[in-house]
């Protein structure tokens, strides 16, 4: 980490522990509850975004494993099929 992140962090950190202290419970749990919920914008925003570059990346996972077993000689390979959604795995995954 460069010198100023850990030097922004570390103020950061000081500062939000004097205000805790001087801060009713309530407050302070307030506090940690908002900064919880800030805490899942990002991760749903990316989710949103990257949910159709994950769902590519698993129909061309799945094809390349439909395409290894329809290959002659692969049919003791390892993969097993699922019995709910007969999609097959590898069972060494």
């Amino acid at each position: 980490m460069e010198p100023l992140v850990i030097c922004t962090a570390t103020a950061l950190l000081i500062l939000m522990t004097v205000v805790a202290s001087m801060l009713s419970l309530d407050a302070m749990v307030g506090l940690i509850d908002g900064s919880f919920a800030l805490m899942a914008i990002p991760t749903m925003t990316s989710t949103i975004i990257l949910a159709p570059k994950v769902m590519l990346a698993e129909r061309i996972y799945f094809a390349k494993i439909q395409q290894a077993l329809a290959k002659p000689g692969l049919e003791n390979t390892g993969f097993q099929t699922c019995g709910h959604c007969h999609t097959q795995f590898s069972a060494t995954l």
